[in-house]
């Protein structure tokens, strides 16, 4: 009876250490990778913010010309009716 204890409890032994072993090394994992995307996102956060900026700039330009083209179609209609 012992003997088949010992070899049911030592795999789950062994697993668990496993387990908590993985657990610790994708935990510390983690951590670099907070570490390096906060040093990557430091480094371009005036990038990203340049981008933002210019999107909204476009964004304005775009409906500027939108509203220009609408209002050269409407004149030429009006002057040809």
């Amino acid at each position: 009876m012992k003997n088949i204890s010992i070899k049911v409890i030592f795999p789950q032994i062994v697993l668990a250490v496993l387990c908590i072993v993985s657990a610790v090394w994708s935990i510390n994992s983690t951590k670099g990778l907070k570490t390096v995307s906060l040093e990557i996102s430091e480094e371009n956060i005036s990038a990203i913010h340049t981008l933002d900026t210019l999107s909204g700039d476009f964004q304005t330009m775009q409906k500027l010309l939108l509203k220009h083209c609408l209002e050269i179609t409407r004149r030429r209609t009006c002057y040809r009716a």
